[in-house]
């Protein structure tokens, strides 16, 4: 028997679908970085962005 029960998301954290993030702001090397669906899956980031952003949007250590 397991001993893990159902809860409601919402009661422990906000989920915020992605923001738009213009792919002119997109790079490589430098910026913020952006964990994207894909980078999910690998576990390393590919994609930084340079260019204003709302804060909500932005994860610290501990968020997760």
């Amino acid at each position: 028997m397991s001993d893990r029960k159902s809860i409601q998301l919402g009661d422990y954290a906000n989920v915020l679908s992605g923001f738009p993030f213009p792919s002119e702001g997109f790079s490589q090397e430098e910026g913020v970085p952006l964990i994207r669906i894909r980078d999910l899956l690998a576990s390393e980031l590919e994609t930084y962005f340079i260019g204003p952003y709302p804060d909500n949007f932005v994860i610290d250590d501990g968020n997760i």
